[in-house]
């Protein structure tokens, strides 16, 4: 490791240390002075699985489950992002807290409202059910509902039983039986347009919230079998549950957490009936259970360094319906029907497949499934990875079996045809034989496995050979090893030469949208008629024997193409030594220019410029067509709203085509998201995936408070060498009158002009551009300006007077409806005793008269309540907001001759 001494002191409790990490697999393992470890494994990859920044109190625990207070330790801990944390006689529930309070720093963020979803509890629901969910995040407050990316799902606004006023943040929702099973997508829709997606999971079993008082061994909450239990962990706790097997009963138990957008790092504990540990599982690998008796087990689980909060949810299913833990081969050609081998357990007509992984043998069943000829990305996210997994299409399937349905599992859909490795293949000797373009499937096992194969290559062909398994989901860092074979003259192959390769570093999505991997590529050009030998192994888990470890090698004839990411493009840092990431939507507001930010990744030597568009955007909001450069891996798409444009939110298309000589090829972009927000990235990492589709949403009721225009609406001509001074102009609201500097962005010969400064009262100003220094040449070019401005906002003012005037009228009802109960209840006490009938009569009408007073002051209260929070939301505030001008283009002529 190599550390610099900037610490960070965190009330005097740990150090920071951000530092670079030389380890390639980033694997650590610390022994305390008092008899315990610390174990960490985090890998360079941000897919669901194998991002596991984290570590296990291992021994740190009484008998009954519970932390033990009095450890104290001496740690140097390397975190997730690349950090160390140092601790001196710390101890272990300290720890726990301390790291929490690391991740749980509010982002110092004060941008013009959009919406933004941190979470829905709980995070999904049973097929066929209705459930109350609650959200939170950002400028959800006004959010009326809530989309999802499948059908059958819908969800309404909850209302207050007394008052029928909307409950903020609360919804009533309903899955059809019919509803797809698998992970999906859910996003907030409101005022603040709409919101990043959150995982939302529909299940076939029944779900049960966790109860707040299971937080040992003896208060474990009792539990039945084929349940899920939604929950969230705690700071420095651990959830138990009791389960009760008649004997012979098999079931698994599954911790989903990454796969639902969790923070959650889980440990999940199997004890016996007394609280001794039976097994333990880590990060979302299954536990099994087979009960030799009728017994009862506890089931614990807990964040592996015991994290907790909104954001460290669970559903943990304890089953005996079949599960799916691995699938193989990983991939199949689609449009047809294809041949898996299922590992799992609860597998009808399975065999056992030993593994040291799980207590005794794991299951494995071979069937036939059909395998969709699209990709099914707008049913389920289950089928997407990290941005890296941009350029494959992959599908959901499940097994429909006798004891019912499978849960869902991802393959890849082929390009080429899927050869399945030979069981003799692990020395050169034996390598298989190939016949390219194909994909070669096989697996990592047992461990310290290496596969080999060889193909045969002709003068003149370019074949590119990429490994694919990190980008598969697994926690693994593969190594390609490729050898030109020539013919030695006695019948024999010699190396003629080696290449090899265990990383694609290129990373064109920076720290939030990570578009590297540890998987391998390489190209190869035959000088002449060849062979060439390939050897894969895995690097990282060379002690593990673990079948689940799964490879695809596609190799190809050189083919240059390109894969499209959109993500939000979130402001600047606030800082410049700002370290957090966040998450973003796309909101445009009336008279406004946003931007979308698309990535390409090119991929065999693809170089060439690509035209940008967008297609189903609403009336009222326009797009200039963009040309991301040649060589360039990331350009932004600019989307204008006019100033009568309605509310809108909805899916939209963006497109790119691109020429290679005369074959145009066309590719659809798909989304991607940022996870979760990070305040430090150097002590949480960053997770990005890819979404379901890209969503904009167009504010209806707010105008963008400053905009910078081109004064003139034509083509700005200039010769080369010229310059060209362009008008602007620039309209503001009121309160709206601090400085901007104004940086131009879109075309890379522009990156060192200067900056264009203008004062808080500039309504005008014009951008001077010296073509002959900045090297532009005879052509047509797009570009924008871009800059940061403060100002006041107030968050809709009308609502507010509304409000205000309506809790006046309540007030007033409240008012009228004591008079009248008061009259009435004199009208009882007047009335002489001996006048039963009329004093009943009386008497009834005095208590409903009294019941609507209640009533009215119920619904007084609640209003008053309402325009208070109204009014204190509208009060002006302080903001900083990004301003990007309309596109601006200009014409550079050539010299006349």
């Amino acid at each position: 490791m190599i550390r610099r001494s900037d610490p960070i002191d965190l009330g005097g409790l740990i150090d920071l240390r951000p530092c670079s990490v030389l380890e390639r697999n980033r694997r650590f393992s610390l022994v305390s002075t008092h008899g315990f470890s610390m174990n960490h494994s985090s890998h360079a990859a941000q897919t669901p699985r194998d991002v596991r920044g984290g570590w296990d109190l291992d021994g740190s625990t009484g008998g009954d489950g519970t932390p033990r207070r009095g450890h104290e330790v001496d740690v140097l801990i390397h975190a997730p992002g690349s950090s160390v944390i140092r601790g001196r006689n710390l101890r272990s529930t300290q720890l726990a807290m301390v790291l929490t309070l690391v991740a749980g720093i509010t982002l110092p963020l004060a941008q013009l409202p959009l919406a933004r979803l941190a979470n829905l509890y709980p995070p999904g629901g049973q097929a066929g059910s209705t459930f109350e969910l609650t959200i939170t995040g950002q400028d959800l407050d006004t959010a009326t509902n809530l989309i999802f990316s499948t059908g059958g799902i819908q969800a309404i606004p909850k209302r207050d039983a007394t008052t029928q006023a909307v409950v903020p943040n609360q919804f009533l929702v309903s899955v059809s039986t019919n509803s797809i099973q698998g992970v999906h997508e859910a996003r907030a829709v409101g005022r603040f347009g709409i919101s990043n997606p959150r995982a939302f999971a529909v299940g076939p079993l029944p779900e049960t919230l966790e109860s707040s008082t299971n937080r040992t061994v003896a208060s474990a909450q009792t539990i039945g079998i084929n349940t899920v239990v939604v929950g969230r962990s705690d700071v420095n706790a651990r959830d138990f549950f009791r389960i009760a097997l008649s004997k012979g009963v098999a079931a698994c138990v599954m911790a989903q957490t990454r796969a639902i957008d969790s923070k959650l790092e889980p440990i999940v504990i199997l004890r016996d009936a007394k609280g001794r540990e039976l097994k333990r599982r880590r990060f979302n690998d299954p536990l099994e259970i087979t009960a030799n008796e009728d017994t009862t087990f506890v089931i614990e689980i807990h964040d592996v360094t015991f994290r907790g909060g909104e954001d460290f949810f669970y559903r943990l299913e304890i089953a005996t319906t079949p599960v799916v833990f691995s699938v193989f081969p990983p991939s199949a050609r689609a449009g047809g029907k294809a041949s898996f081998t299922l590992l799992g357990r609860s597998l009808p007509g399975s065999r056992p497949w030993p593994s040291p992984q799980h207590s005794g043998a794991i299951e494995a069943v071979t069937v036939e499934l059909d395998v969709p000829d699209t990709d099914q990305t707008t049913h389920s996210i289950s089928t997407l990875g990290s941005i890296a997994d941009a350029p494959v299409d992959s599908a959901t399937l499940q097994w429909l079996s006798s004891k019912g349905h499978s849960n869902p599992f991802k393959v890849i859909l082929a390009s080429a045809p899927v050869v399945v490795e030979s069981d003799q293949n692990e020395t050169a000797s034996q390598a298989q034989r190939l016949d390219p373009p194909c994909e070669w499937v096989g697996r990592f096992y047992p461990n310290g496995d290496e596969d080999w194969a060889w193909f045969e290559a002709k003068k003149g062909d370019v074949y590119w050979i990429e490994v694919w398994s990190q980008r598969l989901g697994n926690p693994t860092d593969p190594f390609l090893l490729i050898e030109r074979l020539k013919r030695d003259g006695q019948g024999g192959d010699t190396v003629a030469e080696t290449l090899d390769s265990n990383d694609q570093d290129t990373n064109v999505g920076g720290r939030e949208f990570k578009t590297s991997s540890p998987d391998p590529a390489l190209r190869v050009e035959a000088k002449e008629d060849c062979r060439y030998r390939i050897r894969v192994e895995d690097l990282f888990n060379v002690s593990r024997a673990d079948a689940s470890l799964t490879y695809r090698v596609t190799i190809s004839k050189e083919s240059p193409d390109y894969s499209l990411v959109v993500t939000p493009l979130a402001p600047p840092p606030s800082k410049p030594d700002s370290r957090e990431a966040y998450q973003w939507s796309n909101l445009i507001r009336r008279s406004g220019t946003m931007p979308l930010r698309v990535l390409a990744l090119r991929r065999h030597g693809f170089a060439n410029e690509i035209e940008l568009s967008v297609e189903g955007l609403p009336p009222g909001v326009s797009v200039a067509p963009t040309k991301m450069e040649a060589g360039k891996s990331s350009s932004v798409l600019l989307l204008t709203a006019a100033a009568t444009a309605a509310a809108w939110t909805g899916p939209v298309r963006v497109l790119g085509v691109a020429k290679i000589g005369d074959r145009e090829i066309r590719r659809e972009a798909k989304a991607g998201t940022l996870t979760w927000a990070v305040p430090d990235f150097n002590t949480e990492p960053v997770v990005s995936r890819l979404a379901s589709r890209v969503f904009l949403g167009v504010s209806g009721a707010e105008t963008q408070p400053v905009r910078v225009v081109c004064a003139t609406n034509s083509v700005l001509e200039a010769p080369e060498g010229a310059k060209l001074s362009i008008p602007l102009q620039v309209v503001r609201a009121p309160d709206w009158a601090s400085g901007l500097k104004l940086k131009a962005a879109g075309i890379s010969a522009l990156d060192n002009l200067k900056e264009l400064e203008l004062d808080g009262k500039a309504t005008n100003a014009t951008l001077e551009i010296d073509l002959a220094a900045q090297k532009l040449t005879a052509g047509t070019y797009q570009f924008h300006l871009q800059g940061s401005t403060q100002g006041k906002y107030r968050n809709d003012p009308e609502s507010a007077k509304e409000i205000e005037q309506k809790s006046k009228e309540l007030e007033q009802t409240a008012v009228e409806a004591a008079k009248l109960a008061k009259e009435a209840r004199e009208a009882v006490a007047k009335t002489p005793e001996d006048q039963k009938e009329a004093r009943l009569k009386l008497e009834q009408a005095a208590q409903e008269a009294e019941s609507r007073q209640k009533d009215s002051e119920a619904r007084r209260d609640a209003a008053k309540k309402v325009a208070k929070e109204a009014s204190e939301k509208a009060q002006p505030k302080d903001v900083t907001m990004m301003v990007y001008s309309e596109p601006i283009i200009i014409k550079v002529t050539a010299k006349a001759k």
